[in-house]
């Protein structure tokens, strides 16, 4: 009984909508530079080079129980091309970047307050 409750996990996790602040670790330890992103619904909008539009790229979100994957968009193939599959943490969201199906780096995804 009690590994079936602790197996069972946050039933809640998907992807909130809201601001965050997104960063890469290519190979795992190489950072990028943090960028904006605001998910709207089951679209994740990210201004990758901090210049000002918030919807400069745009993808798709499909959630799932504990997190959610982005992609260009929800069909497997698209998925399989490239994605980030994302788990809940305590302040955001961590993940993996694939390309071509094979792990290319994390990804962080950190909430942030609201924007005025």
């Amino acid at each position: 009984m009690f590994g079936l409750a602790v197996g069972a996990g946050d039933s809640g996790a998907e992807i909130k909508a809201g601001n965050y602040k997104n960063q890469r670790l290519i190979y795992g330890f190489v950072p990028t530079p943090e960028s904006n992103v605001r998910v709207v619904g089951n679209t994740y909008q990210q201004d990758y080079y901090t210049l000002g539009p918030q919807n400069l790229m745009q993808y798709q979100v499909r959630q799932t129980k504990n997190g959610g994957v982005v992609s260009y968009s929800s069909h497997p193939v698209s998925e399989w091309f490239w994605r980030y599959e994302f788990h809940r943490t305590k302040n955001g969201y961590v993940g993996t970047e694939y390309t071509y199906g094979i792990p290319f780096g994390t990804v962080l995804l950190k909430e942030q307050p609201k924007r005025r």
